[in-house]
């Protein structure tokens, strides 16, 4: 068997072994992140789940050591000493919430190890205007450690939901190992597969996925800030010397998610007068969950942009496209990606209208739409519905009068309760009704008049959609109780007005 393959399987069982390790002892060695402040998990976790990294550097460390590559005893050394600062210092963030002045001075003291000690260092930026190659000269140390200090801190603010940085960083480490390698540079190439292999033993019970409905550890500041210095360490390795494998832009194609998300969230705490480092509900992240995604599907959605914009870095490369051509491109698209999230009230609207057309389920929408029905249909409809939802799942019919059609038009929403039941009972219900029955069957999405876009009247109370079936009355509502199993009551509404209420002279009936 290869070599990577080797140190990447025993990279993984070793981050294992080491979470596994860390989850069983960290409410005795009280590593629990406790859900206090801006922290949405309802119960303590472990935040040990950086052992694992650090095992998996470790290793490398010890096989290199044996000769499995050929590389300076200096550059393991280096590397050993400032992982291991970094790691321990992370740790006692967790642990005591240290002062960010503390975590930048240890950050840099790592950064000046791996310049003096092992060679790693920025001397040039490439060509990032046409015909001119930008070398640094005596700007080289302080632009290195403002290197390593950025994508350190970047990763670590982007550790805001499950997965989502072990998912970055792991794409991340895999398409530096492809240029590695592609250059024959063999040594950072089983660097970042080691990493891989420890990234991805920890995402094994961080991630929810295969019924887990949170994360069993959490990544923590020792394991983002390591990871970030690992990343920082390999993207400048590789594109610095007299025959780099990658050009500098390239590196901040495969960095470019966490430096767009942490430039503008850092640029918008200044703005607004905060600290750079304080805590906030700002990120990207944080926007795909207000426009109702759940939290893994927002950690893929991101996973997969960033891995689009990686891609797009390495093709580059390999195409041979200018190195000032394709930083115009980064430039570019940080503006519309500046463009986008700074409008909220734009983006997360239309981020739930796409993935709803994607046919993703939302959290937002804990029911089931079922449109375009006859109203003389609506009693067999809810018999021949019945068997297939859950005893207690309600069941509500909106009579209404389009203005295309000559009869009133029904549609059912079936509360379900939960989003997870959603997505399992949904594709169960078009399935069944697609075979006799040509209904519009879709998830039932809760309005938030926060993101939805209203048309303002002078009447402040009196909002409505521009397009909604509630604004073309008449509208009826029919109540079906799971316990009568049949309708117990007729009510008029006024749809008009956000506030339902009763129209005089409506006839109830049970």
């Amino acid at each position: 068997m290869p070599d990577c393959c080797w140190i990447f399987l025993v990279a993984l069982v070793g981050s294992i072994l080491c979470v596994k390790g860390g989850i069983v002892l960290g409410p005795r060695m009280g590593g629990l992140d406790l859900p206090t402040g801006h922290k949405q998990h309802e119960r303590p976790v472990p935040y040990l789940g950086g052992i694992g990294v650090m095992a998996a550097l470790m290793l490398f460390v010890v096989m290199d050591g044996f000769q499995l590559t050929t590389t300076e005893s200096t550059t393991l050394i280096s590397l050993t000493v400032s992982g291991s600062m970094i790691f321990f210092m992370g740790l006692a963030d967790d642990r005591w919430n240290l002062c960010y002045r503390l975590r930048l001075l240890v950050q840099s003291v790592a950064a000046l190890i791996m310049i003096f000690g092992a060679g790693v260092a920025l001397v040039n930026l490439g060509e990032l205007v046409p015909t001119i190659f930008l070398g640094l000269g005596v700007l080289s140390i302080p632009l290195t450690i403002f290197g390593v200090l950025s994508v350190s801190n970047a990763l670590n603010m982007m550790d805001g939901i499950d997965g989502l940085s072990g998912l970055l960083s792991l794409i991340s480490f895999l398409l530096l190992a492809i240029i590695a390698y592609s250059a024959g540079d063999q040594t950072n190439g089983l660097l970042a597969l080691s990493l891989a292999g420890g990234v991805m033993g920890f995402l094994l019970y961080n991630m929810r996925c295969c019924g887990r409905h949170g994360a069993e550890v959490y990544l923590g500041d020792n394991g983002s800030m390591l990871i970030g210095f690992m990343l920082a360490w390999l993207f400048i390795d590789l594109s610095q010397g007299p025959d780099p494998a990658m050009t500098p832009v390239t590196a901040l194609f495969l960095f470019s998610l966490p430096l767009y998300d942490s430039a503008l969230t850092i640029a918008r705490r200044v703005w607004l007068g905060k600290s750079p480092f304080r805590a906030d509900r700002s990120h990207l992240h944080h926007l795909l969950l207000d426009a109702g995604a759940s939290v893994e599907t927002a950690a893929f959605i991101l996973a997969g942009f960033h891995l689009l914009l990686g891609l797009v870095g390495l093709f580059g490369l390999y195409l041979g496209v200018a190195e000032w051509l394709l930083f115009q491109v980064f430039v570019l698209l940080s503006l519309v990606y500046a463009f986008v999230v700074l409008r909220p009230w734009r983006f997360v609207p239309w981020m739930r209208i796409l993935m709803v057309r994607l046919g993703i389920t939302l959290q937002h929408g804990t029911g089931i739409f079922i449109g375009g029905i006859h109203p003389d249909d609506v009693d067999s409809l809810v018999a021949e519905l019945r068997p297939l939802l859950q005893p207690r799942a309600g069941i509500r019919a909106y009579a209404y009068s389009p203005r295309l059609l000559t009869h009133e038009s029904v549609f059912i929403v079936v509360d379900i309760g939960s989003w997870y039941e959603v997505r399992r009972t949904l594709p169960r219900l078009r399935q069944y009704l697609s075979m006799e029955h040509p209904y519009e069957v879709r998830q039932y999405i809760a309005r938030n008049p926060s993101n939805d876009r209203r048309s303002a009247r002078r009447n402040p109370d009196y909002e409505l959609r521009r397009t909604d079936r509630r604004g073309q009355l008449p509208l009826r509502e029919i109540l079906l109780a799971p316990e009568h199993g049949a309708a117990i009551q007729w009510r008029d509404y006024d749809y008009r007005r956000w506030s339902l209420k009763e129209q005089p002279g409506s006839e109830l009936a049970s």
